[in-house]
């Protein structure tokens, strides 16, 4: 299965053929990858050359006058000569990542992952592909360790970058293949009431004048709606526009009430029961969660 492929001449033998090529030629040696098992760590075959003129050359010096001679002598020479090959073979190893969200059987596109010799994933080997539409992404590379490690580089759209490190066991001629998973990007939304409160006033001939400042109030109550249709980061919908996301959420102490975990999109924070002493206007706002990158 071994075959000789002539760099100088573009040649490529066929397997296990005998060959013969000139002096100054380039050349390498390759075999499939299913054949590593069957031969020895290095390889050897003798090479035989034939010299058949040995030269010798003289200069024959005059003087400063008239030119030097020179002659060249050839004659046959009848023995060969041999010099050894050895050939170490490179154990090449395949591997194969599939990406996946970490709560639903989905599989993710654009992910990409750096192949790293050490632990800490300071060392790069290689970069591999980028996650096609089924989440798989694979490279081969030469294998001069057992282990080495992938690290996330660039999460897929509307995730979070996975910084663990995952270890993979290198198998000459054979694919070793991991599942990683990401978290989708999720926000979170804080709601704050503030209301005007009477500090004092000034009297004076001229009257009174009140005095007042915002502070924020406690007891407020609002419902948030889907301001459009929501839907996860591999395109799932959880909310149609105009669908109830939470109720009653009520302002604490501080005058603040946070609704975590949504998906990313627009909703909409109407209050529907004023703090004690206000009016309630059904006042509406609309926000909209955006995905910041990685």
């Amino acid at each position: 299965g071994v075959k000789l492929h002539n760099v100088s001449t573009g040649n490529v033998s066929a397997a296990g053929a005998s060959v013969t090529i000139g002096g100054e030629t380039t050349f390498y040696l390759s075999a499939p990858l299913t054949q590593t098992k069957d031969v020895s760590a290095t390889f050897s075959a003798k090479m035989k050359g034939s010299i058949t003129k040995d030269y010798s050359a003289y200069k024959l010096t005059t003087n400063a006058s008239v030119q030097d001679l020179a002659f060249v002598f050839g004659e046959g020479v009848a023995d060969e000569k041999y010099v050894s090959l050895k050939v170490s073979w490179i154990e090449q190893a395949t591997i194969e990542i599939v990406k996946k969200d970490d709560t639903a059987d989905v599989n993710l596109a654009g992910a990409v992952f750096g192949v790293y010799s050490d632990e800490a994933c300071t060392k790069l080997i290689t970069q591999m592909p980028a996650t096609d539409k089924n989440g798989k992404s694979s490279v081969t590379i030469i294998k001069t360790q057992d282990t080495v490690y992938l690290k996330e580089i660039t999460a897929p759209q509307g995730y979070v970058v996975n910084a663990t490190a995952t270890n993979v066991k290198l198998v000459a001629s054979k694919t070793s293949a991991v599942t990683v998973e990401n978290k989708e990007q999720l926000a979170e939304l804080t709601i704050y009431k503030e209301g005007q409160v009477l500090t004092g006033a000034d009297v004076s001939e001229n009257g009174t004048v009140f005095q007042y400042e915002n502070r924020r109030q406690k007891n407020a109550v609002y419902n948030v709606y889907a301001g459009a249709d929501i839907v996860t980061a591999y395109g799932t919908k959880v909310y149609s526009k105009g669908d109830l996301v939470k109720e009653n959420l009520t302002t604490g102490e501080n005058g603040s009430v946070t609704l975590k975990n949504l998906h990313l999109g627009t909703y909409v924070v109407k209050e529907t029961k004023a703090p004690d002493s206000f009016y309630n206007g059904s006042e509406e706002k609309s926000v909209t969660l955006t995905y910041a990158g990685q």
